[in-house]
């Protein structure tokens, strides 16, 4: 399966409140449904996405980046397939500040399972995630077999539902729908 890092705003309170326009402090290709930091100003309008630290991981809210995926290409079906949006390095990017209770929908492959045992090692309804001090999509939620304390994480996620996508947007030549169905999980942010 490819990784789709495919993010949907389910339940977001600021999304109907309040964004902000962030340029990350580091220069790489991001797809939307990371988590950040905001930091200072660098212009009127525009503040720095900063990496998760330990440090802010224990002290601050996170914020979420979502741009517009809009396609203006149209020259070939693929133009407009889900999981081919990134955000271009080193552009402003519009972020949301997450709080309590917020439910971001996030696709499978955002989630790093490592620590998880037993027979399902899959994301499952109740299983916990914490921030991880990185921006790389498919580490930066890392399993966490209970809450993690306060002392170590402000806020975590936990599962409220795993559903397919069946959202398919062409038939290929061979004939097969694409993209292929994948896996979407609601989690909701808790103050740990």
């Amino acid at each position: 399966m490819a990784n789709y890092f495919r993010f949907d705003t389910t339940f977001i309170k600021s999304s109907r409140e309040r964004l902000y326009s962030t340029k990350p402090t580091t220069d790489v290709e991001l797809p939307n449904g990371i988590l950040g930091f905001m930091g200072d100003y660098v212009s009127e309008e525009i503040r720095t996405l900063l990496v998760p630290t330990a440090d802010l991981i224990k002290t601050q809210m996170p914020v979420v980046i979502h741009n517009p995926e809009i396609s203006y290409r149209q020259e070939s079906r693929t133009d407009s397939a889900l999981g081919a949006y990134r955000n271009v390095a080193g552009k402003v990017l519009r972020t949301f500040p997450l709080s309590q209770y917020d439910v971001l929908t996030l696709s499978s492959d955002f989630f790093d399972m490592t620590g998880k045992t037993g027979t399902v090692t899959t994301v499952a309804v109740g299983d916990m995630f914490a921030i991880q001090p990185n921006l790389v999509a498919g580490t930066q939620l890392k399993y966490s077999a209970s809450a993690p304390v306060s002392t170590a994480n402000k806020v975590y996620f936990k599962v409220l539902k795993v559903a397919n996508a069946y959202t398919p947007t062409f038939v290929s030549g061979a004939g097969s729908l694409y993209p292929a169905t994948y896996k979407l999980v609601d989690v909701e942010m808790v103050i740990a």
